[in-house]
């Protein structure tokens, strides 16, 4: 009989063990399943935090630029005069073709293309200068490029030989805020 109860004893030794080990199996299989999940929500979670986190960067870097594109458009704002002032701009041509030893003709034109938000305005001209070449080219240079007070553009320009010195015909614009 003490080998029968050995045996029983053994099978159900056996079947503790072996129930245990299913059970075990089981919360394991739950467990990593479970698991898995948590880690995919706390990688969702990290990298939205991290995607807050850039777009945060980037929010703070455009309240910064818009600072500077405000002071940018101010100093810009100065830099054109205002539409009634470009009425000086043919003095300022005249001076500067008697600075340049040139004789200088100048007329306004009737477009005027009003300023529109932050696009410049203008009005055409035209003007006719004379004299020699260096004294054209500088006088040229002094209107078109190193204006202190108008910013022009030359649409049209014709150099010509003739007589004592050259002739220079210009149509262009001046911009004005």
């Amino acid at each position: 009989m003490p080998d029968a109860i050995f045996k029983k004893q053994l099978w159900v030794s056996f079947g503790i063990i072996a129930g245990s080990a299913v059970i075990a199996g089981v919360l394991i299989f739950i467990l990593s399943a479970r698991a898995g999940r948590i880690a995919a929500s706390i990688i969702a979670t990290r990298n939205a935090l991290a995607e807050q986190s850039a777009e945060t960067g980037v929010l703070a870097s455009l309240k910064a630029d818009a600072q500077t594109a405000t002071n940018y458009e101010d100093a810009m704002g100065k830099l054109l005069p205002t539409a009634d002032s470009v009425i000086s701009f043919s003095d300022q041509v005249r001076q500067l073709a008697q600075q340049n030893g040139v004789a200088v003709s100048f007329a306004f034109q009737g477009n005027t293309v009003p300023a529109a938000g932050l696009t410049p305005g203008y009005i055409g001209f035209t003007l006719n200068a004379s004299g020699p070449l260096a004294g054209l080219r500088a006088f040229w240079e002094a209107v078109e490029v190193r204006a202190p007070i108008f910013l022009s553009k030359f649409e049209t320009l014709d150099l010509s030989q003739g007589g004592s010195g050259y002739t220079l015909a210009v149509a262009g614009k001046v911009f004005f805020q």
